[in-house]
């Protein structure tokens, strides 16, 4: 036993890093399956039936890993050249020295580009060497986190950064698989904001057992559906303090900030020291969110593709999706709430608020701008100014 746990060690630690070589793999299979001959031959003397069949299923499972790696060397990968590659990261990290090499992988595979992550590495050292300084971050101690399976439990919050400039961006993400369900930036903070984008984040992923927010007064219309679709006195809408809302205050903290909202934050905060923005100026607020709204939004959609498909280091390097989507699989047939809008046709749109009136007390005020153009002054300026069009600065043109 202690021999064929040295191999095994052995077999991992050779293989553990990004670029193996098939001739490490070639010999990693041929002890693996000299070791299987072993114990076949063990079977019956040193070996009982129950511990070999154990013990021949986890090597069946080694090699078949060790050949999917060959196969990975030669067939998975994208065959993208360096320069390819290099440009890329140029393009990401042109407005966000702050991503890091695995969220440039993760772009790249959302472009259906799949490297190895010692070239997004070499790259991104290539491109942009000092911007491994801005990365560096202590470590964070972790609270277990535990729930069922997918659409257990939706984190749901708003997100205040930008809300001297009038934006408010509000996102859920689901518990179990840190899936970003929905994130979306708005001119306002109302209710019914909220509840659009939970609507249309459950057509797309289903209707969670439970949500979980806090104390705000955005959230009474969605807290009020959850109630009504899956019953009260069982936790379908849990209220608490933001700090405790951990699974996405993490993402607020440390991934949202670096991966899209610092670049805006800092950019506003430019355009008022240089007086170029007047934030006490309604036409100024207004020009604002007609140019930065689409852009923020844009980038909003470009970092939930990446966090989406990100391999997560405590999951074994699966994705939020893989891990939404196969323990959804797994699952399909157990009896739990957070399965049923998944695999059984359910009308979403029936927990659309009746209308009853709610207390706006505990709300974030954003007041919405009025338009100070008229209609035919705001269509000419839709034809000739795209805000999503390409800009080397950020949207800002002298």
């Amino acid at each position: 036993m202690r021999r064929m746990l040295r191999v095994v060690d052995d077999c991992v630690r050779l293989s553990s890093s990004d670029n193996v070589p098939n001739e490490t793999l070639d010999y990693c299979i041929l002890r693996l399956e000299a070791l299987e001959r072993s114990v076949q031959r063990a079977r019956g003397t040193v070996v009982d039936d129950r511990t070999y069949d154990d013990l021949n299923e986890l090597l069946k499972g080694l090699i078949e890993e060790f050949h999917k790696g060959k196969h990975d060397n030669i067939a998975e990968y994208s065959a993208i050249g360096d320069d390819q590659i290099d440009n890329f990261v140029r393009q990401e990290i042109s407005s966000n020295h702050r991503i890091g090499p695995n969220a440039v992988r993760a772009r790249l595979f959302s472009h259906q580009h799949r490297i190895q992550r010692w070239r997004g590495r070499e790259s991104m050292l290539r491109v942009d060497p000092g911007g491994a300084a801005l990365r560096t971050a202590p470590s964070m101690q972790r609270k277990t986190y535990s729930v069922a399976g997918p659409n257990s439990l939706w984190h749901i919050d708003g997100n205040h950064t930008l809300v001297r400039w009038k934006m408010v961006i509000h996102g859920g993400i689901d518990g179990f698989s840190r899936l970003i369900v929905f994130l979306h930036a708005s001119n306002n903070n109302r209710k019914e904001t909220v509840f659009e984008h939970f609507v249309t984040a459950t057509t797309l992923c289903g209707i969670p057992s439970r949500i979980r927010v806090d104390h705000g007064g955005g959230n009474n219309d969605i807290c009020d559906a959850m109630e009504l679709l899956r019953g009260p006195n069982r936790g379908s809408a849990i209220r608490g303090r933001s700090v405790h809302n951990q699974r996405i205050e993490r993402n607020w903290v440390l991934h949202l900030w670096n991966g899209a909202t610092h670049i805006f934050y800092d950019l506003f905060h430019f355009m008022e020291q240089s007086h170029h923005l007047d934030v006490d100026n309604h036409t100024h607020m207004w020009a604002l969110h007609y140019i930065f709204l689409p852009r923020l939004n844009a980038e909003l959609k470009g970092f939930v593709d990446q966090w989406n498909n990100h391999g997560l280091r405590t999951e074994g390097h699966q994705t939020p999706m893989q891990l939404f989507v196969g323990h959804a699989l797994e699952l399909s047939n157990a009896r739990l709430t957070a399965m049923e809008d998944i695999f059984r046709s359910t009308d979403t749109q029936a927990v659309l608020f009746d209308g009853e009136e709610w207390d706006d007390q505990g709300i974030v005020a954003v007041d919405e701008l009025w338009c100070p153009l008229e209609e035919e002054a705001v269509q000419r300026l839709r034809e000739s100014i795209n805000p999503l069009s390409e800009n080397d600065q950020l949207g800002i043109s002298s």
